[in-house]
């Protein structure tokens, strides 16, 4: 195994083993802000924009792919017939 893939496979083990350390580093950070800090809304607000970025990203590349689809298929009915 060369030196690369031996650091690769540390790496990968390190942050597979680190996960429940964060998780809970995550919901300490939740729970100690009372209901009406700023910081609380602050910390919210950002929770729901970094969970709706895979979502709104998702969406754009199906939008996309649709449109490419539509736009095909009507270009294609046109291709086969002769004058």
């Amino acid at each position: 195994m060369s030196q690369r893939s031996g650091t690769v496979v540390i790496a990968i083990l390190l942050l597979m083993s680190a996960g429940d350390l964060w998780a809970q580093g995550c919901s300490m950070c939740g729970s100690t802000l009372e209901n009406g800090d700023p910081l609380a809304t602050s910390l919210s607000r950002s929770v729901v924009l970094m969970a709706s970025m895979p979502f709104a990203l998702f969406l754009t590349v199906a939008g996309w792919l649709a449109w490419k689809l539509r736009r095909g298929r009507r270009a294609d009915p046109l291709e086969g017939e002769e004058a």
